[in-house]
């Protein structure tokens, strides 16, 4: 949903410490989101070992549990794709300064039309019908 908002903002032609900004909450929202996948894996972890002791008990459990893994897990695929083709859009990113992680800058930020045409005019608004409804069906 970051991403969408960093989108409109781009679309407005914001300036660019906005978008500095937005790449700020970015790096945090991925060391945030680093943080509760880890908490979901030792989770799982957990549920893996209760199947293994108590098979039947925990058997329905374990099964959803798997399906709904698969879910996220092609979200984040999808969203990346998309992330990668709109940083292609302007050329990639900065190469990290040595010693810094995170995000970098796009290399050329200022071309704000182009993911415009990316999401909104190019084949009829196809991308951003396709991304609202991959959004949707990942929220149900």
């Amino acid at each position: 949903m970051m991403y969408l908002v960093l989108l409109a903002l781009l679309t407005l032609n914001v300036d660019n410490r906005v978008l500095k900004a937005f790449r700020l909450m970015g790096k945090n929202f991925v060391s945030s989101a680093n943080i509760y996948d880890l908490k979901n894996q030792n989770q799982m972890v957990g549920f893996a070992q209760m199947f293994t002791k108590e098979t039947e008990k925990s058997k329905p459990y374990y099964e959803a549990d798997q399906k709904a893994q698969i879910i996220p897990k092609e979200f984040n695929s999808y969203i990346s794709k998309v992330k990668v083709e709109v940083e292609n859009l302007y050329d990639g990113r900065l190469e990290e300064e040595e010693g810094k992680d995170g995000l970098t800058s796009l290399k050329m930020p200022e071309g704000m039309e182009k993911h415009a045409h990316y999401f909104m005019l190019d084949k009829n608004g196809k991308k951003v019908k396709e991304l609202q409804a991959k959004i949707n069906s990942t929220r149900d």
